[in-house]
């Protein structure tokens, strides 16, 4: 993904479904953080989520921030944003089997 130059943003994102008339987080995605530290991209189940998290570091600039879009994740549109940020980044993502 890429941001504009003057985006603030952490490492984590949600990629959510559309459930009765909300989107819902479905799962967290951990961006590598490129060369501010050694994080792989990873996922987990938003229902998975308790003694979970992620670096709190703070990322500036255009990217790419590269996440990992989880196998089990069925095909379909999917919202993709910004989990940990001032300023919320979303983008509409379909997914294709």
């Amino acid at each position: 993904m890429r941001f504009p130059h003057a985006s603030v943003r952490g490492i984590a994102f949600s990629l959510s479904t559309w459930e009765e008339e909300t989107w819902t987080p479905a799962f967290y995605l951990i961006a590598d953080s490129g060369e501010l530290s050694d994080d792989e991209p990873g996922w987990w189940r938003a229902e998975d989520s308790e003694n979970r998290g992620w670096h709190q570091v703070a990322i500036e600039g255009e990217g790419p921030d590269r996440v990992l879009i989880p196998d089990v994740a069925a095909p379909g549109e999917y919202l993709l944003c910004t989990a940990n940020a001032v300023d919320e980044a979303c983008a509409l993502l379909t997914v294709t089997g």
